[in-house]
């Protein structure tokens, strides 16, 4: 059985909806699906999209290929799985999921949003969203890829309205997207009111997106957010890390930064 396979037989029974495409991909159609088993006819767009169905079957091999039914007509699609995830659908799970969110306030975790137009032309934001802004998510929607199915609207306190693309659980996407996941974009509490007593050095650093000797973890991690990749010694003296952020590291010693390279 190739490696990978059970997670993703585990999707047997999910329900799906095929997504929006961007216009300038829609004359294509849904390429990786078809009517018939190993066949190069490829429903159109209009016949697909907004589509909901159920997966229900899986074939054994790599890539695993998929048996897909729509629910309005009982078609039949077939589809393959490079990676970890099917092109253009969303699972029904991620929108239930997204919902509880409608209402609820929390910090923006990235460093400062730009305020412009992403590579398709939908403006994200009417201004830059600073990081640690307090926002309310207003709505959700369906999005325009498997790496981003869900479009999440907030608000900002002085009224200002923007858009996020990304994912619930990332259950459907195999990419490393900036944009992933959920908890990985957002605080659900105040970052400041967790730790009143650090001194505004401390803040303006990390709001800035920098770092320094001395640092904690915890506060390097606000600033840079979480590491590649970690390596720990635990010796007699204490607890050695190495942090990875692609060609930088950061070196702590019982939890408080000594020195950092570049590459």
């Amino acid at each position: 059985m190739p490696a990978g396979y059970n997670k993703k037989h585990k999707w047997i029974g999910e329900k799906i909806i095929f997504l929006t495409r961007y216009e300038s991909v829609q004359e294509y159609g849904y390429q990786n699906y078809s009517y018939r088993e190993n066949s190069f006819y490829h429903p159109s767009y209009k016949k697909l999209v907004g589509k909901v169905g159920e997966i229900i079957g899986a074939k054994e091999g790599y890539p695993t290929k998929f048996i897909l039914k729509l629910n309005d007509s009982n078609k039949i699609l077939y589809t393959t799985a490079y990676g970890n995830s099917l092109n253009d659908i969303a699972f029904l799970s991620e929108m239930d999921n997204a919902k509880k969110f409608i209402g609820k306030t929390v910090w923006n975790k990235r460093h400062p949003t730009d305020a412009s137009a992403d590579r398709h032309g939908y403006i994200r934001c009417q201004r830059t969203i600073n990081k640690f802004e307090k926002l309310t998510i207003t709505n959700v929607k369906w999005g325009y890829g498997e790496h981003s199915p869900l479009r999440f609207f907030f608000r900002t306190e002085d009224g200002v309205e923007g858009y996020w693309d990304g994912s619930f659980s990332r259950i459907n996407d195999s990419s490393n997207h900036l944009l992933q996941p959920f908890e990985e974009n957002w605080y659900f509490e105040d970052p400041h009111a967790i730790y009143p007593d650090w001194p505004k050095k401390t803040w303006d650093a990390i709001e800035a997106g920098n770092i320094f000797i001395g640092m904690t973890d915890e506060q390097a991690s606000l600033s840079w957010g979480k590491p590649n990749k970690i390596n720990k010694t635990v010796g007699s003296w204490g607890v050695h890390e190495q942090w990875i952020y692609n060609n930088q590291y950061l070196y702590f010693e019982n939890g408080r930064l000594e020195s950092f390279q570049s590459y």
